[in-house]
């Protein structure tokens, strides 16, 4: 048995079904909290600062290029698939069709999601919406536009507020794809030395080497291994192996949940897409296992909360600080809302110190690092960051209260202003001020620059 499929065993049984739990980052979004705390007496919110990934989403890459549709088309050829590789080969060709035209957008799911979270926030705080405008920014891919879009349905459905909008902004939403030393790290950094220890684990290359064998002949394995086969695409033309298989199966198994409304839609009956049915529950948690861990180490807090994964975050930072200073001084912006990945939400929560999304780990104790974060609760498919101003009005003093998901959040090394979940902001400035610069930041830097720079 896998040393770390025990670890699902109790969601597995509040949950027979095992609907929704091994998908990680694709893990369709729920609140994580519906009824809150009330705030000291005299003070009301006046202002939301927000950060959230884009909705539930169609697959970003599933065309002829697809690593599993290569191989099964191979084998296929070949006469090399077994007779769950000739149903798996079906299913995929069902899963084609369904997403034609609608790589890397948003679902109707992803669509709901944000619609909804926009609706409880003006639900939550009716007195923020009371007069003033909203900033909305987003990244460039046109997935965060369609979820910004969705968002204010539910916030703003009769467009009474003014809404100013900011598209592309990379700087403070993609800073994974703008620091030069991110990405040296993503495809050279350490963290790969510890990902190794993870997939290859005894455990680990036993489901690689198994799993594939139940679609494709122990001989098309072998030949895809020894590098033998090439894969033929209109783009590329490469070589995989099983282990690239099971990544792609994985890939089809968790995008399955995001697009159900469309697979009713082209009047194909889910069972023929159940991907998930043709393996068993406890390989569905080790292949979870095996993806998360990849996205907490370059994601997360991995074993250096301070590290480079997470040093990028600054600039989104910096900016929630300003902007909260804006609104302070002006009163005219209401909410600031962005809209962008789970590349942006992990390394702001671990920067921002939240209990449960920010601790690291060991390198000793690397393969346990999901008894202590869940994937699926800090970033999953519209994950979110909010923090709520709130202000008493009779002394002018301001207090912030975080959510993640939200769920009411603590910070690690910041004390409440004596009712829990509420800080004083005035400390919250001064502890994220003195952080920044700690890692050699000034509020007023070009933050640009300093990605380009950062290491």
């Amino acid at each position: 048995m896998l040393l770390f499929v025990s670890i699902g065993f109790t969601l597995m049984a509040l949950n027979p079904s095992g609907r929704n739990l091994f998908w990680g980052t694709k893990t369709l979004y729920r609140p994580l909290q519906t009824i809150y705390s009330l705030p000291p007496k005299g003070y009301e919110p006046v202002f939301i600062n927000y950060a959230g990934r884009h909705g539930a989403r169609h697959s970003s890459g599933i065309d002829d290029d697809s690593i599993m549709y290569l191989a099964l088309k191979t084998a296929a050829g070949e006469n090399t698939l077994t007779n769950a590789g000739k149903k798996l080969m079906e299913m995929d060709s069902l899963l084609l069709i369904v997403e034609n035209g609608k790589v890397g957008l948003i679902s109707e799911a992803g669509k709901l999601e944000q619609e909804s979270i926009g609706n409880r926030m003006a639900k939550n705080f009716p007195e923020v919406f009371n007069s003033g405008n909203i900033k909305v920014s987003t990244t460039k891919k046109e997935r965060t536009k369609q979820s910004a879009r969705a968002f204010m349905k539910g916030l703003n459905p009769d467009k009474s507020i003014m809404v100013d909008t900011v598209f592309n902004d990379q700087t403070n939403l993609a800073f994974y794809d703008v620091a030069p030393a991110y990405k040296l790290y993503k495809e050279n950094g350490n963290w790969k030395a510890l990902w190794a220890t993870v997939k290859n684990s005894a455990e680990v290359v036993k489901l690689e080497q198994e799993l594939p064998t139940r679609f494709f002949t122990p001989e098309f394995v072998s030949k895809m291994n020894s590098g033998q086969i090439q894969f033929y695409s209109d783009k590329d033309t490469n070589r995989y192996t099983s282990k690239s298989f099971v990544e792609g199966f994985y890939g089809g198994c968790s995008i399955i949940p995001s697009i159900e409304k469309e697979i009713a839609k082209a009047n194909i009956q889910a069972k023929d897409l159940d991907f998930a049915s043709l393996v068993s529950p406890e390989d569905l948690l080790a292949l979870d296992y095996v993806n998360t861990s990849e996205d907490f180490l370059l994601k997360g807090p991995a074993t250096d909360p301070e590290g480079i994964q997470i040093k990028i975050a600054v600039p989104l930072l910096i900016d929630f600080l300003k902007s909260t200073e804006e609104y302070i001084s002006s009163k005219k912006t209401i909410a600031n809302l962005r809209f962008a990945h789970a590349e942006t939400i992990s390394p702001f929560a671990v920067l921002l110190g939240i209990t449960g999304a920010s601790e690291a780990v060991s390198t000793e104790n690397i393969q346990n690092f999901n008894k202590t974060w869940k994937c699926e609760n800090i970033i999953p498919l519209s994950a979110n960051i909010q923090w709520i101003l709130y202000e008493n009005k009779t002394t002018g003093d301001y207090l912030v209260k975080f959510l993640l998901n939200e769920k009411e959040a603590t910070i690690n090394g910041l004390k409440n202003c004596g009712t829990a979940f509420y800080y004083k902001w005035s400390d919250i400035n001064a502890f994220y001020t003195k952080k920044v610069e700690k890692l050699g930041v000034q509020t007023g830097d070009d933050m640009h620059e300093y990605l380009m720079n950062v290491r």
